[in-house]
């Protein structure tokens, strides 16, 4: 969530959450962590990671021309130990979906109260059909975490109105977005 807030280029995220695991690691050892009841799972998630990482974001970002839920599932599948999904699969389908849709980001409209407030956007449509809704036990979460990050990135913008115009605490959940990105920049 940082790296939204913070206006950090998705495409890095990935190779910055591998270095925060070494780090982690590290300053874990080094403060006397006994690593070995998480180290599997760690060097899985690691493992996964790293081959995504290299599976999509190579030289530059790369997708299929037809990136429909067929070529995903199999893409997913490929990378999840025995094809066998794992609760730390959610983020990396999450992400996936992010990337894809980032795509799609128009960065040249001025963010103004109409175009903020629209009637939703490209990228907006293509993160909920590629959030993995569609994909596994994991849905419900993978799309979740998908869409805060968007929401991070984004605010509002590009995600249709009657998606959040009956929301009783609309203006709560704006202060606390305002809370977390000041916070992001000191973390």
């Amino acid at each position: 969530m940082s790296y939204a807030l913070q206006g950090i280029d998705v495409k890095l995220w990935g190779l910055y959450l591998l270095k925060t695991i070494s780090r982690i690691k590290e300053i874990l050892h080094l403060r006397g962590f006994n690593l070995e009841d998480i180290n599997e799972e760690l060097s899985l998630f690691e493992s996964k990671w790293n081959g995504y990482m290299i599976f999509r974001i190579n030289d530059k970002l790369s997708f299929p021309p037809n990136y429909n839920f067929s070529e995903r599932d199999s893409i997913y599948n490929s990378l999840f130990l025995l094809g066998r999904e794992q609760d730390s699969d959610v983020t990396l389908i999450a992400y996936d979906s992010l990337l894809w849709a980032s795509q799609f980001y128009d960065h040249n409209v001025m963010v103004t109260r109409q175009t903020f407030f629209n009637d939703g956007s490209k990228a907006w449509f293509e993160l909920i059909q590629h959030s993995a809704m569609f994909k596994g036990q994991h849905t419900c979460a993978a799309a979740t975490l998908a869409s805060a990050w968007y929401g991070a990135q984004n605010g509002l913008r590009g995600i249709p109105v009657q998606n959040y115009k009956s929301l009783d605490i609309v203006w709560k959940l704006q202060n606390i977005g305002g809370a977390m990105e000041s916070v992001s920049y000191r973390v």
